[in-house]
């Protein structure tokens, strides 16, 4: 259970995040730039706050605040923590979803 996910970039937690609600996303831009659009517009878990609450509330992710403002973000089989809730709820769905894409094969 590692505390972060050093190996994908924003992009790639973004559409993880995307691919775990079932949302079909095109990317806009390269690099820095690049955002990921659905048929609503922008999809930006990592900055938007409803959009992360809609993975909270759809995964019924548990979220505790330690004292030093570090969160941590569990599904019971995964964990995340950051200082930053929607980073850490983000980080959590992509494992999560990695772990199923991997369990398909």
């Amino acid at each position: 259970m590692s505390t972060s996910v050093p190996d994908l970039t924003d992009l790639e937690i973004t559409r993880l995040c995307a691919r775990a609600i079932g949302l079909t996303v095109r990317t806009v831009g390269d690099g820095i730039t690049a955002c990921l659009i659905t048929q609503r517009g922008e999809y930006r878990p990592l900055h938007d706050d409803a959009q992360m609450a809609a993975l909270v509330k759809k995964f019924r992710i548990g979220i505790v605040c330690f004292h030093d403002s570090m969160w941590s973000v569990n599904d019971r089989h995964n964990v995340s923590q950051n200082a930053d809730l929607n980073r850490a709820v983000c980080e959590c769905v992509a494992r999560m979803q990695l772990v199923k894409e991997k369990a398909r094969g």
